[in-house]
């Protein structure tokens, strides 16, 4: 661990070194660039910094930078625009990213020219992403090319890509993702494509941080489209286009919420791939063109709209999809059923009382991860010389005591039921007055005396 901290903090350090003469400082805030001739400013809020020719620099947002290079550690709030302006932006030191922006500063990119050629990318023996964000960085337009074993994007910010390519080159061998979104946010909107044609998946996201793709086209053709291990994946209209990949094109494991509610997913193989016990997946909308639909492993939580017409596999052979009384299809095994018993509309917690002759209304409900489900629960009495069931009705024979099993598929569970007698009426003649009433009467009786026998003595 202390040796992967070292090569992180030579990186960083790394980032900041250049040429004494401030003509060549490569590592630099945009307003030192522009003074050294590669940027034009127009004055606003936000400023905004046009790109003058190719260049090779390493752009810091939201940071103070001494003349030679090196960084003061000071932050300061930026809030700036970048317009590639038609040109092309490498990363100058290869242990670096061509922009950073650091916590607490906005940088918004886009690329104004004719042709649309703006593009930030990295040198080929790079080690380190494209652009890392620590703040919120939105992209409007242009391309971000990633070639290396690195990412395009490591947000760990807030990032907002309405327009423009995030791509990978098809030689690009890493598998670690064309996006990663590490404790942030990452929304996808717009006419945004993030495409991934190497072996890589276009976004990975990581536990505790959320992906939501509201428009735009999210594609991967050789690995997963999004793969979110622990995260948080929301889908509400635009594309996500995978390919054969056995775990499909969304990948969710380790506790990962997936909800799709419009837009599209196409794959070759699953649209979401889901596993493990705390792994969630719920679908109330949308279009599939999957060849195998949703599959589970491990148990996954899948719940699905009767409205969607989805194939659903499932590798857990005690497992299937239950039909809910709400038209949605929860999977799960009938281990995981609970029961609730209801007599006379009332809920039966321990025991089932009954008297002798007289007939009650008794239901059972079957629950399966809180929806209620459609199929019908057998009840039967183990001794109906105790207790009889018929339409709907349970009635008390004699008096004793037996069991009540409730019954769906291999789920069974049991309840006590107790038999009594009708309590014996109470013949004595009733004389209006009641033992409580005869005793307040004597109390009153005794004060009322007692004031009169007080008045007698203070009359003398």
């Amino acid at each position: 661990m202390k040796k992967k901290v070292l090569i992180v903090t030579f990186f960083a350090l790394a980032c900041f070194v250049a040429v004494t003469f401030s003509g060549s400082v490569k590592a630099a805030t945009l307003e030192q660039l522009t003074t050294w001739g590669h940027f034009e400013k127009t004055a606003g809020n936000p400023t905004v910094y046009k790109l003058k020719n190719d260049a090779e620099l390493d752009i810091r947002v939201g940071i103070e930078a001494n003349t030679d290079g090196t960084d003061t550690k000071t932050l300061k709030t930026e809030n700036v625009v970048i317009d590639l302006n038609g040109h092309k932006l490498t990363n100058y030191t290869k242990e670096c990213e061509a922009i950073k922006v650091f916590e607490g500063s906005t940088l918004t990119i886009k690329d104004t020219s004719n042709d649309n050629k703006g593009v930030i990318t990295q040198k080929t023996d790079s080690t380190y992403s494209v652009i890392t964000n620590g703040g919120t960085l939105n992209i409007e337009s242009g391309t971000v090319i990633v070639s290396k074993e690195f990412y395009a994007i490591r947000n760990e910010g807030k990032l907002n890509i309405s327009g423009g390519q995030i791509m990978s080159i098809s030689n690009n061998t890493s598998t670690i993702g064309n996006i990663e979104n590490s404790g942030a946010e990452l929304v996808v909107s717009g006419n945004a494509t993030i495409s991934s044609t190497s072996k890589k998946c276009a976004i990975k996201n990581n536990a505790g941080c959320s992906v939501t793709v509201n428009g735009g086209t999210v594609m991967a053709t050789f690995g997963n489209v999004i793969n979110s291990v622990g995260g948080n994946v929301k889908v509400t209209d635009g594309s996500i286009i995978g390919g054969d990949v056995e775990t499909g094109a969304i990948y969710a494991k380790d506790g990962a919420n997936i909800e799709v509610s419009g837009g599209s997913i196409s794959s070759g193989k699953s649209a979401v791939y889901a596993e493990g016990e705390n792994s969630v997946v719920k679908l109330t909308g949308g279009k599939f063109t999957a060849k195998e639909g949703v599959t589970s492993v491990e148990s996954a939580d899948v719940i699905v709209s009767g409205k969607l017409d989805i194939p659903l596999n499932t590798t857990d052979e005690d497992s299937k999809y239950f039909d809910t009384k709400s038209g949605d299809k929860v999977l799960g095994k009938y281990s995981d059923i609970s029961f609730k018993i209801l007599l006379n509309n009332e809920e039966v917690k321990d025991t089932l009382e009954l008297v002798i002759g007289e007939k009650s209304d008794i239901s059972a409900k079957a629950y399966l991860k809180g929806y209620e489900l459609v199929e019908q629960i057998k009840l039967t009495s183990k001794d109906s010389k105790i207790a009889t069931f018929e339409d709907g009705k349970i009635k008390g024979v004699e008096k004793g005591e037996t069991t009540l099993t409730l019954q769906l598929g291999d789920k069974t569970q049991d309840i006590k039921v107790t038999v009594v007698e009708a309590k014996a009426k109470d013949n004595t003649p009733k004389t209006g007055m009641t033992d409580y009433t005869i005793y307040i009467s004597l109390v009153v009786a005794l004060v009322a005396l007692g004031g009169i026998y007080t008045v007698k003595k203070l009359v003398k």
